[in-house]
């Protein structure tokens, strides 16, 4: 069971990865939004995106390993129904933070913003607009404290790397993770790493003069983890040009 639950949990670390960046985004552009018509939009969209690309796997999981069986998740009404019969903490945040009324609402083009009350109506639920943003937040800490257990889990079971850390190392978090880690482990403050395709593009808070070597020998290391990219692009936060390095090349620069 333990098996096929990692291995479920690993097909959605790319989905999961996805989802996270339009969460932080959505969230970004709420705290700067003045139209609260807007504010709606942006986090019944962030609220959508966690409940069903994070909370219905995250809390499936933990409910399948309490019962020793793994099946794939039900829809988000019956893993709502089996969080009010199970634990106190399941129970209050199904209660406090799963509404499967405002998701189906969402999905089916019928949710209603009442810009006098300031509240949102989706068959069945009702929720201000400061409520649904104390909910979307407590999802996002919700994510990341399951992402930090599987990673513990993963760090528990993993053995001593032979060599460069590499693409496929069993019991290890995704590559881009890892990736975006030896950045951190270097001293160099990511903003964002783009790792989808053939162009990696990197953007860091800064990069002078004493961050070059750190960054480039995160590169080296990173290359190992992307073996398909070709090229990497460094920029800074706020420039508009990015410096260039050829994936080939990463391995022999110092």
């Amino acid at each position: 069971m333990r098996r096929e639950l990692s291995a479920a949990l690993r097909s959605r670390e790319t989905i999961g990865r996805k989802t996270h960046a339009l969460v932080m985004e959505a969230m970004a552009s709420v705290a700067a939004e003045a139209s609260s018509d807007r504010r709606a939009q942006l986090l019944t969209g962030a609220y959508r995106h966690l409940v069903e690309g994070s909370i219905r796997p995250f809390v499936w999981a933990i409910l399948s390993l309490r019962a020793g069986r793994w099946t794939e998740p039900p829809s988000l009404s019956n893993v709502r129904d089996a969080m009010l019969a199970s634990d106190e903490f399941l129970r209050r945040l199904a209660i406090s933070s799963v509404f499967v009324g405002l998701r189906n609402a969402f999905a089916h083009e019928t949710l209603e913003w009442d810009g006098f009350d300031e509240v949102l109506r989706g068959e069945g639920d009702v929720i201000t607009l400061s409520s649904l943003e104390d909910c979307v937040r407590r999802l996002v800490a919700f994510d990341r404290g399951c992402h930090a257990a599987l990673a513990f889990d993963r760090a528990m079971r993993a053995s001593e790397p032979a060599g460069w850390p590499a693409a496929g190392d069993l019991n290890r978090m995704p590559e881009w993770s890892r990736a975006e880690a030896f950045f951190g482990s270097n001293g160099i403050r990511l903003v964002d790493l783009a790792a989808a395709g053939a162009v990696v593009r990197v953007k860091v808070e800064r990069l002078g003069v004493a961050d070059v070597n750190p960054c480039f020998q995160a590169l080296v290391t990173v290359r190992g983890l992307l073996p398909r990219a070709r090229v990497f692009e460094v920029s800074v936060l706020n420039e508009t040009t990015p410096g260039q390095v050829l994936g080939r090349g990463v391995s022999v620069i110092v």
